[in-house]
């Protein structure tokens, strides 16, 4: 189970057609497994942001990806984790840091580890920010 992650820039259209075109960096997320993944959610700089279980088909079906905006505004490093489940309902996660360096985002993060399991009565893995 694997994501790749890299930074690049994305454009941005306006719907009307009238603003120009805006090239906004972005950390682009790829599953390169074999299999659909399900993105449950991820944390950038410490808040949460939910995706609902987003379909990831693998880099060898489609093209799919999924991006998360990086700052625009003087920032130099952000932190991010990533959660989520593979198609046998295994939780994931892995996590990194992206850096400001020499005019653009260079991203490293750790491979993928599946979560750690909870004894609970419920019996289910749960991941923990």
């Amino acid at each position: 189970m694997e994501l790749y992650l890299l930074t690049q820039p994305i454009t941005l259209k306006s719907a009307d057609g009238i603003q120009p075109d805006q090239s906004v960096p972005a950390i682009y997320i790829r599953n390169v497994g074999g299999n659909v993944i399900y993105l449950e959610r991820y944390l950038f700089d410490g808040r949460e942001y939910p995706l609902g279980k987003e379909v990831l088909p693998p880099m060898s079906v489609c093209e799919g990806y999924r991006y998360i905006y990086l700052p625009t505004d003087g920032t130099t490093r952000v932190s991010l984790q990533i959660y989520f489940e593979d198609w046998q309902k295994k939780q994931w996660t892995t996590k990194g840091v992206a850096d400001w360096e020499d005019g653009i985002w260079k991203i490293t993060y750790q491979p993928c580890v599946r979560c750690a399991e909870q004894l609970l009565t419920r019996k289910k893995q749960i991941c923990k920010p």
